[in-house]
């Protein structure tokens, strides 16, 4: 008797483990998105944040603006913004602003803010000396399924995220 596999074995094993890959593969890459997708939201809300923060701390009115287009935030003082309009259709990075950018894969699903809409790409969170703000709710997605929503209260400036 002969030791070893047969060619009829060693075809059922790789049958096997290609299904095996087929399946798991995609569910091991898929996490990937997902870990970046709530990255991207828990950046937001950092950035939201830290702008509740200055305007408190500093006694100014702190804009955070999203422009959807070129898929990023800026966090700016109001009379920055005023003398900056050139910031909605630069797609450079501007000096002395405190930026962020989205990465490529994470939309914007919805903006269900109360505040001020400058154009279908672009909209503006305030927030105020006072510790409240203009409020609003956020969401994050990718073309995986799952959601992020950060909502902005407006009388407390407090920042949360929920999945969705």
């Amino acid at each position: 008797m002969k030791k070893g596999f047969t060619l009829l074995e060693l075809l059922v094993v790789l049958v096997i483990i290609s299904l095996v890959a087929a399946f798991v593969g995609p569910r091991i890459l898929s996490p990937n998105n997902n870990i970046r997708l709530k990255t991207t939201a828990s950046k937001v809300s950092s950035a939201m944040r830290y702008a509740s923060n200055v305007a408190t701390t500093e006694k100014k009115d702190i804009i955070v603006v999203f422009d959807l287009k070129n898929k990023r935030l800026c966090m700016m003082p109001v009379q920055d913004f005023q003398e900056k309009d050139a910031l909605l259709t630069n797609t450079k990075k501007n000096e002395g602003l405190n930026e962020f950018s989205f990465p490529e894969e994470i939309m914007f699903m919805e903006n269900l803010s109360t505040i001020e809409q400058i154009d279908s790409d672009t909209f503006i969170i305030y927030f105020f000396p006072n510790g409240t703000s203009s409020g609003g709710n956020i969401v994050l997605g990718n073309d995986r399924g799952p959601q992020y929503k950060i909502k902005v209260d407006f009388v407390t400036s407090i920042i949360n995220i929920d999945r969705i």
